[in-house]
Protein backbone atom coordinates (compact mmCIF):
# COMPACT_ATOMS: atom_id res chain seq x y z
CA UNK A 1 0.00 0.00 0.00
CA UNK A 2 1.29 3.64 -0.83
CA UNK A 3 0.17 6.84 0.09
CA UNK A 4 0.34 9.13 2.65
CA UNK A 5 -3.52 8.01 3.28
CA UNK A 6 -2.19 4.43 4.07
CA UNK A 7 0.74 5.20 6.42
CA UNK A 8 0.56 2.93 9.37
CA UNK A 9 -1.59 0.29 7.07
CA UNK A 10 -0.25 -2.93 6.32
CA UNK A 11 -1.94 -5.99 4.72
CA UNK A 12 -1.63 -9.48 6.93
CA UNK A 13 -3.05 -12.10 5.27
CA UNK A 14 -6.67 -11.26 4.10
CA UNK A 15 -6.86 -8.32 6.64
CA UNK A 16 -5.90 -4.88 6.80
CA UNK A 17 -4.13 -3.85 9.57
CA UNK A 18 -3.77 -0.11 11.42
CA UNK A 19 -0.72 0.29 13.50
CA UNK A 20 0.67 3.30 14.10
CA UNK A 21 1.36 6.30 16.37
CA UNK A 22 -0.25 9.96 16.20
CA UNK A 23 0.62 12.41 18.90
CA UNK A 24 1.77 10.01 21.17
CA UNK A 25 -1.51 7.48 21.10
CA UNK A 26 -0.61 4.14 19.72
CA UNK A 27 -3.65 3.60 16.72
CA UNK A 28 -4.72 -0.59 16.06
CA UNK A 29 -7.41 -1.89 14.16
CA UNK A 30 -7.84 -5.38 11.90
CA UNK A 31 -10.27 -4.45 9.23
CA UNK A 32 -11.52 -6.35 6.22
CA UNK A 33 -10.70 -3.93 3.73
CA UNK A 34 -8.38 -1.42 2.49
CA UNK A 35 -11.17 1.78 2.92
CA UNK A 36 -12.63 0.12 6.25
CA UNK A 37 -8.70 0.53 7.41
CA UNK A 38 -8.59 3.99 5.96
CA UNK A 39 -11.81 4.92 7.48
CA UNK A 40 -10.47 3.55 11.30
CA UNK A 41 -7.47 5.42 11.08
CA UNK A 42 -9.00 9.21 10.21
CA UNK A 43 -11.81 8.16 12.59
CA UNK A 44 -8.88 7.32 15.60
CA UNK A 45 -6.93 10.71 14.46
CA UNK A 46 -10.14 12.76 14.77
CA UNK A 47 -10.85 11.49 18.38
CA UNK A 48 -6.92 12.35 19.35
CA UNK A 49 -7.59 15.42 17.86
CA UNK A 50 -10.05 16.19 20.06
CA UNK A 51 -8.86 14.68 22.84
CA UNK A 52 -11.80 12.00 23.59
CA UNK A 53 -9.68 9.11 22.06
CA UNK A 54 -9.36 6.98 25.01
CA UNK A 55 -12.76 8.01 26.36
CA UNK A 56 -14.44 6.44 22.74
CA UNK A 57 -11.97 3.73 23.37
CA UNK A 58 -12.96 2.33 26.61
CA UNK A 59 -16.50 2.81 26.14
CA UNK A 60 -18.19 0.17 23.61
CA UNK A 61 -19.88 2.13 20.33
CA UNK A 62 -23.87 2.51 20.29
CA UNK A 63 -23.68 0.07 17.29
CA UNK A 64 -27.42 -1.43 16.35
CA UNK A 65 -28.05 -5.02 15.25
CA UNK A 66 -28.58 -3.50 11.25
CA UNK A 67 -25.15 -2.02 11.54
CA UNK A 68 -23.35 -4.88 12.97
CA UNK A 69 -24.99 -7.03 10.25
CA UNK A 70 -23.45 -5.04 7.58
CA UNK A 71 -20.43 -4.76 8.66
CA UNK A 72 -20.17 -7.89 9.49
CA UNK A 73 -20.73 -9.70 6.45
CA UNK A 74 -19.01 -7.31 4.61
CA UNK A 75 -15.80 -8.45 6.65
CA UNK A 76 -17.65 -12.66 5.69
CA UNK A 77 -17.59 -11.12 2.01
CA UNK A 78 -14.13 -9.93 1.92
CA UNK A 79 -12.91 -13.20 3.62
CA UNK A 80 -13.91 -15.09 -0.11
CA UNK A 81 -16.58 -16.70 2.55
CA UNK A 82 -19.59 -18.62 0.28
CA UNK A 83 -22.14 -18.48 2.88
CA UNK A 84 -23.27 -14.66 3.20
CA UNK A 85 -26.16 -15.20 1.37
CA UNK A 86 -27.09 -17.60 4.34
CA UNK A 87 -25.96 -15.57 6.84
CA UNK A 88 -27.56 -12.48 5.43
CA UNK A 89 -30.83 -14.42 5.50
CA UNK A 90 -30.45 -15.74 8.91
CA UNK A 91 -28.97 -12.30 10.77
CA UNK A 92 -32.34 -10.65 9.17
CA UNK A 93 -35.07 -13.24 10.73
CA UNK A 94 -32.69 -12.34 13.74
CA UNK A 95 -33.77 -8.71 13.63
CA UNK A 96 -37.12 -9.36 12.55
CA UNK A 97 -37.95 -10.38 15.95
CA UNK A 98 -35.28 -8.52 18.18
CA UNK A 99 -35.29 -5.34 16.45
CA UNK A 100 -32.67 -3.67 13.73
CA UNK A 101 -32.56 -0.68 15.69
CA UNK A 102 -31.61 -2.63 18.99
CA UNK A 103 -28.27 -1.96 19.85
CA UNK A 104 -25.98 -4.93 20.03
CA UNK A 105 -24.74 -4.61 23.55
CA UNK A 106 -28.11 -4.35 24.94
CA UNK A 107 -28.79 -7.62 23.63
CA UNK A 108 -28.74 -10.45 26.74
CA UNK A 109 -28.83 -14.27 27.00
CA UNK A 110 -32.91 -14.06 28.11
CA UNK A 111 -33.73 -12.01 24.50
CA UNK A 112 -32.07 -15.04 22.49
CA UNK A 113 -33.71 -17.73 24.75
CA UNK A 114 -37.05 -15.95 23.69
CA UNK A 115 -36.46 -15.90 20.48
CA UNK A 116 -35.93 -19.64 20.29
CA UNK A 117 -38.17 -20.18 22.11
CA UNK A 118 -40.92 -18.07 19.10
CA UNK A 119 -38.58 -19.42 16.21
CA UNK A 120 -39.06 -22.96 17.29
CA UNK A 121 -43.19 -22.40 17.05
CA UNK A 122 -42.88 -20.44 13.95
CA UNK A 123 -43.54 -21.95 10.09
CA UNK A 124 -40.90 -22.25 8.15
CA UNK A 125 -41.51 -20.02 4.56
CA UNK A 126 -40.11 -22.28 2.54
CA UNK A 127 -42.81 -24.66 3.39
CA UNK A 128 -45.75 -22.45 4.32
CA UNK A 129 -48.39 -24.33 1.92
CA UNK A 130 -47.43 -27.72 4.26
CA UNK A 131 -47.66 -25.58 7.55
CA UNK A 132 -44.64 -27.00 8.27
CA UNK A 133 -42.60 -25.61 11.32
CA UNK A 134 -39.17 -24.11 11.44
CA UNK A 135 -36.73 -27.37 12.07
CA UNK A 136 -34.08 -27.36 15.09
CA UNK A 137 -31.03 -27.82 12.73
CA UNK A 138 -32.47 -24.42 11.04
CA UNK A 139 -32.94 -22.65 14.21
CA UNK A 140 -28.78 -23.61 15.38
CA UNK A 141 -27.44 -22.54 12.40
CA UNK A 142 -29.48 -18.86 12.80
CA UNK A 143 -27.89 -18.90 16.42
CA UNK A 144 -24.08 -20.15 15.35
CA UNK A 145 -23.70 -17.30 12.90
CA UNK A 146 -25.40 -15.00 15.37
CA UNK A 147 -22.83 -16.07 17.71
CA UNK A 148 -20.08 -15.92 15.06
CA UNK A 149 -21.34 -12.02 14.69
CA UNK A 150 -21.15 -11.34 18.63
CA UNK A 151 -17.37 -13.14 18.65
CA UNK A 152 -16.13 -10.96 15.33
CA UNK A 153 -17.84 -7.36 17.97
CA UNK A 154 -16.28 -9.15 20.95
CA UNK A 155 -12.72 -8.86 19.08
CA UNK A 156 -13.82 -5.08 17.67
CA UNK A 157 -14.54 -3.83 21.26
CA UNK A 158 -17.96 -2.94 20.64
CA UNK A 159 -19.60 -5.56 22.95
CA UNK A 160 -18.66 -6.66 26.86
CA UNK A 161 -19.24 -10.32 26.45
CA UNK A 162 -20.96 -12.64 24.10
CA UNK A 163 -24.60 -13.80 25.00
CA UNK A 164 -24.90 -16.72 23.24
CA UNK A 165 -21.90 -18.62 24.99
CA UNK A 166 -22.71 -21.44 27.11
CA UNK A 167 -25.97 -20.91 25.87
CA UNK A 168 -28.00 -24.12 25.62
CA UNK A 169 -29.21 -24.84 22.34
CA UNK A 170 -32.60 -26.63 21.06
CA UNK A 171 -31.10 -30.43 20.58
CA UNK A 172 -32.52 -32.88 17.57
CA UNK A 173 -33.99 -35.93 17.92
CA UNK A 174 -31.99 -38.27 15.99
CA UNK A 175 -34.32 -39.54 13.50
CA UNK A 176 -33.12 -42.67 11.32
CA UNK A 177 -31.94 -41.46 8.23
CA UNK A 178 -33.80 -41.90 5.07
CA UNK A 179 -32.43 -43.38 2.07
CA UNK A 180 -33.63 -45.44 -0.98
CA UNK A 181 -33.80 -49.01 -2.07
CA UNK A 182 -32.53 -50.19 -5.06
CA UNK A 183 -35.98 -50.02 -6.88
CA UNK A 184 -36.89 -46.56 -5.55
CA UNK A 185 -33.45 -45.43 -7.00
CA UNK A 186 -33.87 -46.79 -10.44
CA UNK A 187 -37.37 -45.82 -10.45
CA UNK A 188 -35.98 -41.90 -9.73
CA UNK A 189 -33.61 -42.11 -12.53
CA UNK A 190 -36.49 -43.08 -14.98
CA UNK A 191 -38.35 -40.62 -13.54
CA UNK A 192 -35.80 -37.93 -13.96
CA UNK A 193 -35.17 -38.96 -17.25
CA UNK A 194 -38.97 -38.97 -18.82
CA UNK A 195 -39.81 -36.72 -21.39
CA UNK A 196 -41.95 -33.61 -19.33
CA UNK A 197 -39.29 -33.44 -17.16
CA UNK A 198 -36.16 -33.71 -19.61
CA UNK A 199 -37.58 -30.92 -21.46
CA UNK A 200 -37.78 -28.48 -18.82
CA UNK A 201 -34.78 -30.09 -16.86
CA UNK A 202 -32.26 -31.63 -19.16
CA UNK A 203 -29.29 -31.81 -16.27
CA UNK A 204 -32.03 -33.61 -13.96
CA UNK A 205 -31.39 -37.09 -15.24
CA UNK A 206 -27.40 -36.75 -15.02
CA UNK A 207 -27.28 -34.91 -12.02
CA UNK A 208 -29.27 -38.18 -9.91
CA UNK A 209 -27.27 -40.17 -11.41
CA UNK A 210 -23.96 -38.58 -9.98
CA UNK A 211 -25.33 -38.65 -6.94
CA UNK A 212 -25.92 -41.74 -6.76
CA UNK A 213 -22.82 -42.65 -7.58
CA UNK A 214 -20.16 -40.44 -6.23
CA UNK A 215 -22.26 -39.38 -3.42
CA UNK A 216 -21.47 -35.21 -4.40
CA UNK A 217 -23.50 -33.03 -2.50
CA UNK A 218 -25.82 -31.04 -4.44
CA UNK A 219 -23.89 -27.68 -4.33
CA UNK A 220 -20.66 -29.47 -5.09
CA UNK A 221 -22.36 -30.92 -8.60
CA UNK A 222 -23.69 -27.41 -9.70
CA UNK A 223 -21.01 -25.21 -9.27
CA UNK A 224 -18.74 -28.66 -10.72
CA UNK A 225 -16.29 -27.61 -13.64
CA UNK A 226 -15.26 -29.29 -16.60
CA UNK A 227 -11.15 -28.79 -15.81
CA UNK A 228 -11.94 -31.09 -11.99
CA UNK A 229 -13.08 -33.95 -13.94
CA UNK A 230 -10.26 -36.73 -15.16
CA UNK A 231 -12.64 -38.85 -16.94
CA UNK A 232 -9.37 -40.57 -17.99
CA UNK A 233 -8.38 -41.49 -14.55
CA UNK A 234 -11.52 -41.47 -12.68
CA UNK A 235 -11.98 -38.97 -10.79
CA UNK A 236 -13.28 -35.45 -9.85
CA UNK A 237 -10.82 -32.79 -7.68
CA UNK A 238 -12.84 -30.80 -5.63
CA UNK A 239 -10.22 -27.98 -4.66
CA UNK A 240 -12.79 -26.30 -2.29
CA UNK A 241 -15.89 -28.35 -1.31
CA UNK A 242 -17.77 -28.07 2.01
CA UNK A 243 -14.76 -28.94 4.61
CA UNK A 244 -12.25 -26.79 3.19
CA UNK A 245 -9.66 -28.90 2.09
CA UNK A 246 -8.95 -30.47 -1.72
CA UNK A 247 -10.47 -33.44 -2.12
CA UNK A 248 -11.59 -36.38 -4.63
CA UNK A 249 -14.16 -38.46 -5.70
CA UNK A 250 -13.88 -41.44 -6.99
CA UNK A 251 -15.76 -42.53 -10.22
CA UNK A 252 -17.41 -45.82 -10.93
CA UNK A 253 -18.43 -47.02 -14.53
CA UNK A 254 -22.11 -45.51 -14.37
CA UNK A 255 -20.37 -42.07 -13.32
CA UNK A 256 -17.56 -41.84 -15.80
CA UNK A 257 -20.45 -42.88 -18.96
CA UNK A 258 -22.62 -40.15 -17.42
CA UNK A 259 -19.76 -37.35 -17.69
CA UNK A 260 -19.09 -38.62 -21.24
CA UNK A 261 -22.67 -38.68 -22.47
CA UNK A 262 -23.04 -34.79 -20.99
CA UNK A 263 -22.27 -32.04 -23.69
CA UNK A 264 -19.67 -29.52 -23.48
CA UNK A 265 -20.64 -25.76 -23.82
CA UNK A 266 -18.03 -23.84 -26.40
CA UNK A 267 -18.23 -20.76 -23.84
CA UNK A 268 -18.40 -22.13 -20.16
CA UNK A 269 -16.74 -24.45 -18.01
CA UNK A 270 -19.57 -25.31 -16.01
CA UNK A 271 -20.72 -29.47 -16.14
CA UNK A 272 -24.59 -28.19 -15.87
CA UNK A 273 -24.50 -24.41 -17.63
CA UNK A 274 -27.43 -22.18 -16.73
CA UNK A 275 -29.54 -20.53 -19.09
CA UNK A 276 -29.72 -17.09 -18.97
CA UNK A 277 -32.56 -15.24 -16.49
CA UNK A 278 -35.03 -12.71 -17.99
CA UNK A 279 -32.40 -11.85 -20.69
CA UNK A 280 -29.45 -11.28 -18.09
CA UNK A 281 -26.15 -12.55 -18.59
CA UNK A 282 -25.07 -15.06 -21.33
CA UNK A 283 -25.56 -19.12 -21.86
CA UNK A 284 -22.91 -20.87 -19.43
CA UNK A 285 -22.04 -17.65 -17.49
CA UNK A 286 -23.38 -18.91 -14.09
CA UNK A 287 -23.68 -22.41 -13.03
CA UNK A 288 -27.23 -24.02 -12.54
CA UNK A 289 -28.67 -22.75 -9.44
CA UNK A 290 -30.95 -24.75 -8.06
CA UNK A 291 -32.99 -28.43 -8.90
CA UNK A 292 -35.24 -28.55 -6.21
CA UNK A 293 -38.40 -28.46 -7.67
CA UNK A 294 -37.83 -30.47 -10.95
CA UNK A 295 -35.90 -33.15 -8.11
CA UNK A 296 -39.58 -32.86 -6.21
CA UNK A 297 -41.69 -33.66 -9.01
CA UNK A 298 -39.43 -36.97 -9.94
CA UNK A 299 -39.54 -38.14 -6.94
CA UNK A 300 -43.86 -38.13 -7.01
CA UNK A 301 -43.58 -39.40 -10.87
CA UNK A 302 -41.04 -42.01 -9.26
CA UNK A 303 -44.02 -42.95 -6.49
CA UNK A 304 -42.05 -42.44 -3.72
CA UNK A 305 -43.36 -42.13 -0.44
CA UNK A 306 -41.02 -41.39 1.87
CA UNK A 307 -39.67 -37.87 2.66
CA UNK A 308 -36.93 -37.25 -0.28
CA UNK A 309 -34.09 -34.45 -1.27
CA UNK A 310 -31.38 -34.25 -2.80
CA UNK A 311 -29.32 -35.06 0.16
CA UNK A 312 -31.33 -38.51 0.13
CA UNK A 313 -28.88 -39.62 -2.56
CA UNK A 314 -25.97 -38.85 -0.38
CA UNK A 315 -27.35 -41.14 2.26
CA UNK A 316 -28.24 -43.81 -0.58
CA UNK A 317 -25.16 -44.08 -1.76
CA UNK A 318 -23.38 -44.35 2.06
CA UNK A 319 -25.92 -46.93 3.24
CA UNK A 320 -25.83 -49.24 -0.04
CA UNK A 321 -21.70 -48.91 0.47
CA UNK A 322 -22.35 -50.32 4.09
CA UNK A 323 -24.97 -52.71 3.38
CA UNK A 324 -22.50 -54.40 0.62
CA UNK A 325 -20.30 -55.17 3.35
CA UNK A 326 -17.61 -52.51 2.26
CA UNK A 327 -14.96 -51.31 5.54
CA UNK A 328 -16.48 -48.51 7.42
CA UNK A 329 -12.94 -46.46 6.95
CA UNK A 330 -12.90 -47.27 3.61
CA UNK A 331 -16.53 -45.40 3.69
CA UNK A 332 -15.36 -42.43 5.28
CA UNK A 333 -12.78 -41.99 2.71
CA UNK A 334 -15.23 -42.47 0.02
CA UNK A 335 -18.13 -40.25 1.38
CA UNK A 336 -15.02 -37.80 2.67
CA UNK A 337 -16.23 -37.45 5.70
CA UNK A 338 -13.76 -35.91 8.54
CA UNK A 339 -14.42 -38.04 11.36
CA UNK A 340 -15.37 -41.66 11.63
CA UNK A 341 -17.89 -40.42 13.96
CA UNK A 342 -20.10 -39.23 10.85
CA UNK A 343 -19.83 -42.84 9.11
CA UNK A 344 -20.61 -44.31 12.12
CA UNK A 345 -23.82 -42.79 12.01
CA UNK A 346 -24.37 -45.40 9.21
CA UNK A 347 -22.98 -48.72 11.39
CA UNK A 348 -26.41 -49.64 12.07
CA UNK A 349 -27.18 -50.81 8.40
CA UNK A 350 -24.27 -53.52 8.28
CA UNK A 351 -25.06 -55.66 11.52
CA UNK A 352 -22.68 -58.16 10.59
CA UNK A 353 -19.69 -56.41 10.01
CA UNK A 354 -18.24 -56.99 13.49
CA UNK A 355 -18.78 -60.92 13.36
CA UNK A 356 -17.08 -60.83 10.32
CA UNK A 357 -14.03 -58.93 11.59
CA UNK A 358 -13.83 -61.67 14.26
CA UNK A 359 -14.21 -64.43 12.04
CA UNK A 360 -10.66 -63.18 9.75
CA UNK A 361 -8.84 -64.19 13.40
CA UNK A 362 -10.23 -68.14 12.10
CA UNK A 363 -8.62 -67.75 8.69
CA UNK A 364 -5.68 -65.90 10.12
CA UNK A 365 -4.72 -68.61 12.65
CA UNK A 366 -5.98 -71.35 10.63
CA UNK A 367 -4.16 -70.71 7.83
CA UNK A 368 -7.17 -70.70 5.55
CA UNK A 369 -7.87 -68.07 3.03
CA UNK A 370 -9.30 -64.38 4.74
CA UNK A 371 -12.80 -63.85 4.75
CA UNK A 372 -13.54 -61.11 2.13
CA UNK A 373 -10.75 -59.76 -0.31
CA UNK A 374 -10.08 -56.15 -1.58
CA UNK A 375 -8.86 -55.75 -5.54
CA UNK A 376 -7.19 -52.87 -6.17
CA UNK A 377 -7.26 -51.08 -9.58
CA UNK A 378 -5.67 -48.07 -9.17
CA UNK A 379 -4.60 -44.71 -7.36
CA UNK A 380 -5.81 -41.09 -7.13
CA UNK A 381 -2.90 -38.75 -7.25
CA UNK A 382 -2.38 -36.55 -4.68
CA UNK A 383 -4.26 -39.05 -2.07
CA UNK A 384 -3.92 -42.24 -0.22
CA UNK A 385 -7.38 -43.91 -1.37
CA UNK A 386 -7.13 -46.83 -3.93
CA UNK A 387 -9.38 -47.11 -6.51
CA UNK A 388 -10.66 -50.00 -4.18
CA UNK A 389 -13.57 -52.53 -5.48
CA UNK A 390 -14.87 -54.86 -2.43
CA UNK A 391 -15.35 -58.48 -3.00
CA UNK A 392 -18.37 -60.06 -1.20
CA UNK A 393 -17.67 -62.04 1.82
CA UNK A 394 -17.46 -65.66 1.49
CA UNK A 395 -17.09 -68.65 4.00
CA UNK A 396 -14.56 -70.79 3.50
CA UNK A 397 -15.67 -74.09 3.26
Amino acid sequence: MSGNEDHGIRSRGKRFVVDTTYRGQRIWASCATPEMARKALRKAKTLIDERRYLEVKRRPPEVTLAQAREEYLAHCTALGQRSVREKRRYLETIEGFLGSDRLLASIAREDVERYIEWRLQSLDRRFRYRQRKVSVPSVRLELTTLQAMYSWALERGWVASNPLSRLKRPRQENRPMEYLDVEEAAALVLAAGSEPLRTRSRHLQPAVILGLHTGMRLRELLTLRWPQVNVKRGYIELPNPKSGHREFVLLNETATETLRSLPRAIHTEYVFPSRPRRGKGSFGSQPLRELRHSFGSAVKLAGIRKRCTFHTLRHTFISHLVMAGVPLPTVMKLARHRSIQMTLRYAHLAPGHEQLAVERLDAIFAGKPAVGEVKTSGTVPGSQLSVQEAVAPTQSK
